[in-house]
């Protein structure tokens, strides 16, 4: 997923705000990173779940990827 969809991150990434995009992004994993954690913590993983949560990371890498190398290059100075 990530290779398909990363164009359609920089695409977005270019009309709408970094930050806003950036911080949607990060509570998206967070919200992944504590289902899988809920899963394995009662032992109801399954290995669909994590195929499924796979897919899902890869999804959501597809647009925090663009919009962290657009922060980067806001931060560091052009001299650098």
């Amino acid at each position: 997923p990530c290779l398909l969809l990363m164009p359609y991150g920089g695409f977005l990434v270019d009309k709408i705000s970094v930050r806003s995009l950036m911080i949607s992004t990060k509570v998206l994993f967070a919200v992944l990173s504590l289902a899988v954690a809920y899963v394995v913590e009662f032992h109801q993983i399954q290995m669909w779940m994590l195929v499924a949560f796979a897919i899902s990371e890869g999804f959501i890498s597809a647009f925090d990827s663009p919009a962290f190398q657009k922060l980067v290059v806001r931060l560091v100075p052009m001299s650098d």
